[in-house]
Parts: structure tokens; sequence; C-alpha cells
């Protein structure tokens, strides 16, 4: 056997670029096997590289196309949206999957959901043949979604693994993988991008790491309780500014182009980073406000299974039985909150279903989230 070549990007051992050949096949099989036996080494080196630092940045997956419409919609989106509440960002916006744009193709219908199931996480998809030491769990979902652009606010998440608004399954559940897509070049002397710690979802500091945001692998199986303490995700610095300098000796910062698609393990610590002074001077030179644009996804496996206790996610909101469900049984029960994107392309009646969703389930869901963000909120002052 002939083993194919491997395309380092930047002399970066954690960057790798797919070739046409290699994208064109993700699209027209999902057959693990197959891919596999083609492209055997190119395989093996992007998941070594992904288990032992649970992190690659992958370049060439989506096509010039599809990014040209992405940077058409997010334009849109910024637009019409107001400045985020957290002050971290420029806009942000959530489930854009859920609009008809380019964020739902690239979502859904890209080679990114195939990529994380056959290359990542080794998925057969209920494919017969040898698949001795796969994952032979049967689909990948998309959970969540956000659009973000990060602009000249000093502010930032600090060193954090996602809280239950970005990831509102058990920690408990296999832990799935965000895809982070650079709609714009961020280069690293910029700023404005993310910052990730290699190897940090097994460091011996994680568990302390956890304690100090509060974050969701220290819910009990129940989940949130009224009166128990709610996290702090972004606040690391302040909540244990040894460690946070411990995890800043660490970080790893790539210089992204656009297209550029990074991939990291859900339990992976991750922050987001300001401008620098040559970014700001980069945008005063262009005469532009500073935007940084990016789009981050979150897939999960099909048995993976929503939080229970108090929660702000839809789902659970619109009905309560559907806390501790899996994503599979959620689907079948209310449509498709979490729609499967692999194996196989979204159907249309998915589609169709999304489309109902946000016309009739989910204004009222948003209207009973205030009333649970209240109750957290008076349960973390609580434990101040």
């Amino acid at each position: 056997c002939v083993e194919d070549a491997i395309d380092i990007a930047d002399n970066d051992a954690l960057i790798f670029r797919v070739t046409p050949e290699q994208r064109q096949m993700l699209f027209s099989t999902s057959n693990p096997e197959e891919f596999a036996l083609k492209f055997q080494d190119f395989i093996r080196h992007v998941r070594k590289a992904f288990d032992t630092e649970g992190v690659v940045v992958v370049r060439g997956l989506l096509e010039d196309d599809l990014l040209d419409r992405l940077e058409k919609d997010s334009q849109a989106i910024i637009d019409n949206s107001a400045p985020s509440v957290t002050g971290q960002f420029v806009s942000m916006s959530f489930g854009p999957v859920f609009s008809d744009t380019a964020f739902r193709e690239a979502a859904l219908s890209s080679v990114i959901p195939r990529f994380i199931a056959m290359v990542l996480l080794e998925m057969t998809g209920g494919e017969d043949g040898d698949y001795e030491g796969w994952n032979t769990s049967t689909s990948l979902h998309l959970l969540k979604d956000a659009f973000l652009v990060k602009g000249g606010e000093k502010k930032c998440c600090g060193w954090h693994v996602d809280d239950s608004g970005f990831w509102p399954t058990d920690a408990r559940s296999r832990p799935g993988v965000n895809a982070w897509i650079a709609i714009d070049d961020i280069p690293a002397e910029f700023g404005g991008g993310l910052a990730v710690s290699p190897r940090s979802h097994y460091a011996s500091w994680r568990e302390r790491a956890y304690e100090a945001i509060g974050s969701t692998k220290l819910y009990p199986e129940e989940g949130l309780a009224p009166g128990m303490r709610f996290g702090n995700t972004c606040g690391m610095e302040e909540a244990d500014p040894d460690l946070a300098k411990t995890i800043d000796g660490t970080k790893k910062v790539f210089d992204f182009r656009r297209g550029d698609v990074l991939f990291h393990t859900r339990w992976l610590f991750h922050r987001s980073m300001p401008l620098t002074s040559n970014g700001e001077e980069r945008f005063r030179r262009l005469g532009m406000e500073p935007t940084f644009k990016r789009y981050s996804i979150r897939y999960e496996y099909a048995d993976s299974r929503l939080l229970k206790g108090i929660n702000a996610e839809f789902a659970a909101l619109l009905n309560p039985e559907n806390k501790g469900r899996t994503l599979e049984e959620v689907n079948k029960v209310e449509g498709p909150f979490y729609p499967k994107c692999w194996p196989g392309a979204v159907s249309d009646n998915d589609i169709n279903q999304m489309d109902d969703l946000v016309r009739e389930k989910f204004p009222i869901a948003e209207a009973r989230r205030k009333e649970v963000f209240k109750t957290l909120m008076q349960g973390s002052t609580a434990k101040k």
C-alpha cells in the first residue's frame, strides 16, 4: 500500500491541509472504511494529533463559494444585531443553523460533520464491515452553534471549557467536538482569535480549573438545583489567578486563514483573545472598525444526554421530560432540535421541521428562558 502525502501547513504539526481529492471523497462516501483505506496515513496523523493534543486545525475543508456566502450572511447578521450583552464581542448570534443561510449549509451539509465522524471520532455510522476498535455510535448531531465577532473590546472570556449555555449535555456523555471556522484571516499577531491549551483535557490541574469556573463537570447526575452554585465560565483570572497564569504558559495561538477550521475536544481549555496593538493599527490604517468573524459549531453523539435539573435549553424549557433524554430521543419526540448531520445529508423533512420550530416553539421557549436565568443568578449570588 502506498501512503498518501501528509500536507503539514505553515510547518505547524497541528495544522493539516486537505486536498481537493480528499474533500471530494468526504462528500461522496459515508463509508468510513472506504475513506480510511485510501487516506490511511493522513487519517493516522490527524487522529494521533487530535487524540494527543485535543486540537487540530484543518485547511481546505470549505470551498471558496461557501466562504463567500458565509461572509455575506455574516454581514447581514452584524447589520441587524445589537452588540453582545457580555461586552466581549461586537456581535453574537446563537442558532444561525436555524436560518436558511450559508451557516446551515456549513454546519449540516459541508464536509465538516463528515470529517468529525470519519476522521476524528472513528464513527462507523452503522455500516457493515470489520470495525474493530472503531466507535460504533450510529450518528452525529449538531448540538449548538453561534456566530461571533471579535472587535476592539478588551473584555474577553478567560480560560474555560464551555458551560451549559454552549454545551448542554451531561458531562458523563462521551465528549463531542467543537468546530471553529475562521470567516476572516485572523493572524496571531493581530489578536482577536481563539487560544487553546493543548493537552489540557487531561492536565493535572484540570479539576482545580473546573472548580474555579463552576464547570458542568462538577454537576451531580441530577443536575443543578435551586441554591446550587452556577458557574462563572469566563472568570478564571479572578477566581484563580495563579492557575490562569499556569494555563497561559501552555497557550497556543494559530495564524488563522480564512476558511481554516479548528477542531477541539469538548474538555479542552480555550479562551478568546483581545486585539493587539498591531491589530488595532491594522484596522486604523484600513479606516475600518475592528471585526474578526468566526462561526462555532458543537457536535455530539446521538446518545449524548441533555442535562437534568435547572437549565435554559429550549427543548427542556418546552418539555421538562426532555431533561436527561438523548439527543436522538428528543428529536423523535419533539422534532430536530439537534439535527442529525451524519451519516448522509440532513433530510428535507428535517429542514422543514427546523423552520417550524423557529416559528412555533422557539418564541415560547425564549419567554420561559428569562425565568430560568433569574433562578440561576439567584443561586449564584447565594453562594458568593
